[in-house]
């Protein structure tokens, strides 16, 4: 790498400009990335709610998805609002209580608890006018226009009088909203990346090299973003703020060490100046910087290519596009960044700045006093913050991604307040037996969270034949080939009450539609909890009362028929959120073990240790259950979403903590040890401080073997030090100090200070060293975190916002407070990396 390293300096105005050149291409491709907001559109594929929307979408269109409440309206002026909400740009269906009920007959012949789903008179014992609520179904990838057509519909009849839900509405405020909110947090964050560069960094050269640096990298990663087409709202949103903080930690290792170069003014030996060249400063620093940069750019990599195991979609979205970004960064690190700064040399940019480093070891003598009891305490916190990280209340789909304070949240509680929880249902069934079809629907009536069931043989009659009614009016409902149950249901969109509720629909038509694959077997839906299912044979009843036996069994389905494998298709967005469970739940193990083991082997290699790698990735992973464990004790619920990708990022992105401190703290106590062979240290024997290249050392390593003697003979001070455990073990101090600390050996001294201990001498120094660096990468990511958290009112990514700024914080403090103390212990293992690094 030096040849290129070199190559790269010797050009640094060609370098610049093929870099600028490259990002001002890359600047109109960022807007041509569509962004994908639907959080349905990223369950697998094989899951059943998705191949219930697919087969749904191609033969009937969409599901009922969105939820409209207009007040104080008569019946006839809700039918009309019906037409009206019908011809609104995106929608293709609008259902109201006239497709239950004979609205035409007094409200007294309607059926009470179905009119109830869908009118509310204002006063019960006045039929004059109420609250209607009506079930639209809106074309998919039109949320935006239809809402906005929708809401000019109930603002022209009464500014305040209506309201919106659903998860068509919610799309469309994600999308109208993130979009703003996104511009908004990167120019927040960009203005105090560039505050905290001023402060920090001890000239413009270096704030305006840095933030060059992390503008083209940010550019060319929101660019290359085109290769996938599509991001997530999450890419969108939190990828470009993320990669810049992360990618800081690169920009800012190597200028502290093109600094050092420049400050040293090492001669140089091919140039016939006194004083070190830039261009050899940052040759020597990039060789220096190339190793720990690579190694921490490698685990951040990792731990965001863990997310590709995800079967959820918006994982592996996430994690290739930010471990994409992270290796372009990590070649405009290697590129661009010192070639523009050699550029900014020559126009000699060195005014001083508010950069104050102060020389001060009063942390780090604190921090080396008190590790080892801090490494209990933390290590004391780990496995009750890993229970209580995983017994959070969680949120698995969309429906609460907006709170109080926006329209859709505020809108969603107002619909609530009158019509309770609710949602819309899809069941698809073949079409040919309408015995079959009244049995279910019979059995989908008698659970109590159904409001009402809009299907054929509810709303025309099995007993008329199919080719009679206007095939146009029973399309939403009816083709020659299946038929659809429209479920209103009395259920939130999720939660244990709705995941029952789909577990036992499931369960009634599978009694009636079987699997044809299985025969007569049932599949049972295994609760979240693990709870074993309950397998048997579809029941005789319903062959008995309305089948007439085995001979009115559906034909065997052909292989093209969406049904072929499952016997019906269920779809709805509490169905969606269901199976979301199911499988981002199952995610977490897989993706936790791929992250955690990947980054164990590759520090493993880098380091040539297992002990060490392990000690530091737990380091890491405790801070994660701490940061994840917070929303339990605040009682508050999480998003699963921003749990799940949390556990990987904070990994990837904080784990260079502690490779720094590690690295780090290895080289300090292995020149410490170089030069103090003979420091003391309680613990240390004389092998290892290095006997073998110190006589008097070696044969003090012999002091208690069986021949003591021998030395004394060879040398008279060392008999002072062989009577070391005898009523006078100071005696050896006054002939030979340097043997004093070697003669407690094996002594139960652990309070002896920081001066007369390399290890601790090492930590104080190594905490003095790093926490600035530190410091500034945890206080970016933090300030990133709060911002997007902030800022946005999308639920998932507030929250995904503060969790990377309290988990920066906390990955930090166990760095600092945790990991000192567990090297120290480390390091008296025998065989660890750190003993194999001396002098």
């Amino acid at each position: 790498m030096e040849k290129w390293f070199r190559f790269v300096t010797a050009h640094p105005v060609a370098f610049t400009l093929i870099f600028i050149s490259l990002a001002a291409l890359g600047w109109p491709l960022r807007t041509l990335v569509r962004v994908n907001y639907d959080v349905r559109d990223y369950l697998p594929r094989d899951a059943p709610s998705t191949k219930a929307l697919q087969a749904m979408g191609e033969e009937f269109g969409p599901i009922p998805n969105t939820r409209v409440m207009i007040r104080r309206v008569t019946v006839p002026e809700a039918l009309a609002m019906k037409e009206r909400l019908r011809s609104c740009d995106g929608v293709e269906d609008v259902t109201w209580l006239d497709d239950v009920a004979d609205v035409y007959q007094p409200p007294s012949f309607w059926d009470a608890d179905e009119a109830s789903a869908y009118y509310v008179f204002d006063v019960p014992e006045n039929a004059g006018t109420g609250t209607a609520l009506f079930s639209v179904t809106v074309s998919n990838g039109m949320g935006v226009e239809a809402m906005a057509s929708i809401r000019g519909v109930i603002d022209g009849n009464g500014t305040g009088n209506g309201a919106i839900g659903g998860e068509a509405a919610l799309t469309a405020a994600a999308t109208l909203g993130t979009l703003q909110e996104t511009r908004w947090i990167t120019i927040a964050t960009a203005l105090f990346v560039a505050a905290v560069l001023f402060v920090t960094t001890k000239s413009v050269t270096e704030t305006l090299a840095i933030l060059s640096g992390l503008g083209v990298a940010a550019v060319l990663g929101d660019a290359s973003n085109i290769l996938f087409g599509e991001v997530s709202f999450v890419t969108h949103a939190a990828g470009g703020v993320l990669l810049l903080a992360v990618s800081l930690d690169y920009s800012v290792f190597l200028m502290n060490r093109y600094r050092t170069f420049r400050q040293n003014q090492l001669p140089d030996p091919k140039s016939s100046t006194q004083a070190i060249s830039p261009q050899e400063a940052m040759a020597r620093a990039l060789m220096a910087a190339f190793p720990s940069v690579l190694s921490s750019g490698a685990t951040t990599v990792i731990g965001f290519l863990a997310l590709l195991f995800m079967r959820f979609g918006i994982g592996p979205d996430l994690g290739r596009a930010m471990a994409k970004g992270v290796a372009i960064s990590l070649l405009t690190t290697f590129m661009f960044l010192p070639s523009v700064t050699l550029v900014l040399e020559r126009v000699k940019l060195h005014s001083a700045q508010l950069s104050k480093h102060r020389r001060s070891g009063g942390f780090g003598a604190f921090v080396s006093r008190a590790c080892i009891p801090l490494s209990l305490v933390f290590a004391a916190l780990a496995v009750p913050a890993l229970l209580a990280s995983s017994a959070n209340t969680f949120y698995y789909g969309s429906s609460h991604i907006f709170g109080k304070g926006t329209q859709a949240g505020d809108d969603a509680a107002a619909i609530e307040e009158v019509f309770g929880k609710s949602d819309t249902y899809a069941l698809l069934v073949p079409a040919g037996n309408p015995a079959r079809e009244r049995a279910l629907s019979d059995s989908l009536h008698s659970l109590p969270q159904v409001a009402s069931v809009i299907s054929y043989v509810d709303n025309v009659g099995g007993e008329i034949p199919a080719g009679f009614p206007d095939p146009a009016a029973l399309s939403p409902i009816s083709t020659p080939s299946h038929s659809r149950f429209i479920i209103r249901t009395r259920s939130d969109y999720e939660g244990e009450e709705t995941f029952a509720l789909v577990r036992q629909i499931r369960s009634i038509a599978a009694r009636y539609y079987p699997p044809p694959a299985s025969g007569v077997a049932i599949r049972a839906y295994s609760s979240p909890k693990g709870a074993a299912p309950k397998v048997g044979t579809r029941p005789n009843i319903a062959a008995k009362n309305h089948d007439r036996g085995a001979k009115d069994l559906p034909t065997p389905h052909p292989a093209s028929d969406p049904l072929a494998a499952s016997g019906y298709l269920l779809a709805g967005e509490g169905v969606s959120a269901y199976d979301l469970m199911d499988t981002i739940t199952a995610d977490t193990l897989r993706i936790n073990l791929v992250a955690v083991g990947s980054v164990v082997l590759v520090l493993a290699v880098t380091l040539r240790s297992i002990l060490l790698p392990i000690v530091m990735v737990l380091v890491i992973e405790t801070a994660i259950w701490l940061n994840l464990s917070i929303p339990f004790v605040l009682g508050t619920p999480v998003f699963y979403i921003s749990y799940l990708i949390v556990t990987s990022i904070q990994l990837g992105a904080t784990v260079d903590y502690a490779i720094l401190f590690t690295e780090r703290y290895r080289d300090i106590l292995k020149e410490i040890r170089r030069k103090a062979p003979c420091a003391g240290d309680p613990g240390e024997t004389a092998a290892d401080l290095g006997a073998a290249s110190n006589p008097c050392l070696a044969a003090a390593a012999r002091t208690g073997s069986a021949r003591p003697q021998a030395s004394a003979t060879h040398h008279p001070r060392l008999a002072a030090v062989a009577r070391t455990g005898g009523a006078r073990p100071q005696a050896s101090a006054t002939h030979n100090p340097s043997l004093a600390a070697v003669a407690r050996t094996g002594s139960a001294r652990p309070q002896v200070s920081a001066t007369h201990n390399p290890r601790l001498t090492a930590v104080a120094r190594t905490v003095d060293a790093v926490t600035g660096s530190m410091s500034v990468s945890a206080v970016v990511l933090t300030a990133v975190g709060f911002l997007m958290g902030t800022l946005s009112s999308h639920g998932i990514l507030s929250q995904l916002g503060y969790f990377l700024g309290c988990g920066a914080l906390l990955s930090m403090a166990g760095t600092l407070f945790f990991l000192p103390g567990m090297l120290v212990l480390l390091d008296r293992l025998p065989g660890t990396a750190s003993r194999h690094h001396r002098a």
